[in-house]
């Protein structure tokens, strides 16, 4: 399955790169947000179509907290304000809600 080229994000454009599983293996991950170089990395190691919607989306919290720029001050604080602003994120990146669904059928 083919990821998404780009992830809009308040001011930032994300790349979203699929990684050689030689390349990942070297840096230790199946997915990686890169907040330097402005990308999330997904090893092409993961076949499994729903492992690869969970990677993207849990690379996606770290994008948020990281972008957002609210301070981890509770667990339940954080939680809310990832709830919103994921629900931000995927309104305003339509094509990314849609990968996500043909992942989980």
């Amino acid at each position: 399955m083919r990821l998404p080229k780009l992830i809009k994000y308040r001011n930032a454009t994300i790349k979203l790169i699929k990684t050689p599983i030689d390349e990942a293996r070297r840096g230790d991950f199946l997915g990686l947000y890169d907040p330097n170089e402005n990308s999330i990395r997904i090893s092409e190691e993961i076949k499994n179509k729903a492992e690869i919607a969970e990677t993207l989306v849990h690379e996606i919290l770290h994008l948020i907290i990281d972008k957002s720029k609210r301070p981890v001050v509770s667990e339940e604080k954080t939680v809310d304000n990832l709830a919103k602003e994921l629900i931000i994120l995927l309104y305003r990146n339509k094509h990314i809600l849609n990968f996500i669904k043909r992942c989980l059928k």
